[in-house]
């Protein structure tokens, strides 16, 4: 018994060291690349591919389509005519099934991992945590005052461009 308990303590303790080691891994996009370059789509992605899904409203009406949660984004997105689409209405949203797996909205999306009386949600994201510009003799300046802007945010969310300053992204997990 004693054997058990100490085998499941460690494995607890060291899959927490393997999950914070993802959760605080940052990449940095370099002046002049595009974002979406330093992540592939395997990693941009929650899903390989877009799969069939189901959207549930609140008033009941269901919605198929084709979808896969862009960590990146923060969105999940849906194929129509060859498009690739964000969902706009997300406050009639009343749940989301991809495969076998159910996504909620709550100030961004939530996929529950657990039901029942308690629920359990996680929340994963690729955020831009800091810009990094060259101050004076190309060193890195993060206190720089002048702010250059080459694209235009929607909802707080990137789009694939190229920056003009070092961005650091980190992927998150709450």
């Amino acid at each position: 018994m004693m054997n058990k308990l100490l085998i499941l303590f460690s494995s607890f303790i060291f899959s927490g060291f393997y999950l914070s080691g993802q959760i605080n891994q940052l990449i940095t996009v370099k002046a002049g690349s595009r974002v979406a370059d330093y992540f592939p789509i395997e990693e941009r992605y929650r899903y390989p591919d877009f799969i069939p899904g189901k959207l549930i409203y609140k008033n009941g009406n269901l919605s198929s389509a084709r979808l896969n949660y862009n960590l990146l984004l923060g969105e999940i997105e849906f194929i129509q005519t060859r498009d690739t689409l964000m969902i706009i209405n997300k406050k009639d949203i009343s749940a989301i099934l991809i495969a076998q797996d159910t996504f909620y909205y709550d100030n961004g999306y939530i996929e529950l991992l657990s039901g029942g009386k308690i629920k359990v949600g996680l929340q994963q994201n690729i955020k831009l945590k800091d810009i990094v510009r060259k101050g004076a003799m190309g060193a890195a300046n993060r206190s720089v005052a002048i702010d250059a802007y080459n694209s235009m945010p929607h909802d707080n969310n990137l789009y694939h461009i190229v920056p003009n300053e070092d961005w650091v992204f980190q992927k998150t997990q709450i």
